[in-house]
């Protein structure tokens, strides 16, 4: 019936008292080291790093190497993708046979335009000029004009260029238009079933179409000749995957609603 005894303030800061789970945990770690036990797995692989170089990405298995004789275009990795619920960290990649469109939000400076520049320099690495054209629509500060030096690269248009933007997106419409014909006249289905049977010589490259900063499109351009260049955009997102063009657009979260994301 005695009152346990309390210690004092002068005993100490409680901190960095050593409790009894303290003494029981080291008890356990010295006899599993005395008894040679092995450490356990740990239910869950390393944290992904803060930066990830392209060269350190695992490559995607299988995957076709540049000018494939049998004309299938590879996978584009451009990041590296942790899936906890099945244990493993696999590529992240732009599937340029079979995938379809590609949107990347974000707040600014959380990564974007890194997102854009590295998708496009991953093309340039892994497929060859005749295989993978790049077009390119830089809405934000200029940072996308490097890519003009890729052999893959057919232009790159800021949103200060008006009439060079309208002219790249006419060209991208009427190219669709011309390749809907061209695969129906030859009774193909997609673009990998064309480059899959046509000769070398005769197979039609994968588009990409890059476009930076969807918000600082929509400011400049939502609004001018009655939204046309808005609608061209939507339109090519509409009818781009069946004739093998691919378009991954980064902007903010007003990217994450309305017209864009249900095209």
């Amino acid at each position: 019936g005695s009152p346990i005894p309390r210690p004092s303030a002068a005993a100490g800061d409680q901190a960095t008292m050593e409790t009894d789970l303290q003494l029981l945990v080291a008890a356990i770690r010295g006899a599993a080291e005395r008894t040679q036990v092995p450490r356990y797995r740990s239910p869950w692989l390393p944290a992904l790093g803060e930066k990830i170089a392209l060269d350190a990405v695992p490559a995607v298995q299988g995957e076709p190497r540049p000018g494939d004789p049998t004309g299938r275009l590879p996978a584009i990795p451009f990041g590296l993708e942790d899936l906890p619920e099945i244990q493993t960290q696999a590529p992240l990649v732009l599937d340029l046979e079979h995938g379809s469109h590609l949107l990347v939000a974000g707040a600014p400076r959380s990564g974007r335009t890194t997102a854009l520049r590295t998708i496009a320099g991953s093309i340039a690495v892994r497929t060859s000029s005749r295989d993978v054209h790049l077009y390119v629509l830089d809405c934000g500060n200029a940072a996308m004009l490097p890519l003009a030096d890729l052999p893959h690269c057919g232009a790159v248009v800021s949103r200060d260029q008006v009439d060079r933007t309208d002219r790249l997106l006419t060209v991208l419409i009427n190219e669709i238009g011309r390749r809907q014909v061209l695969l129906a006249q030859d009774g193909y289905g997609s673009l990998a079933e064309q480059r899959a049977a046509a000769p070398p010589e005769e197979r039609l490259p994968c588009l990409v179409f890059l476009l930076d900063r969807w918000e600082g499109f929509m400011a400049s351009f939502d609004e001018l000749d009655g939204g046309r260049l808005t609608q061209n955009v939507l339109r090519i997102l509409r009818e781009g995957p069946s004739v093998g063009l691919r378009a991954v657009i980064a902007g903010d979260r007003s990217a994450l609603i309305g017209r864009l994301p249900a095209a």
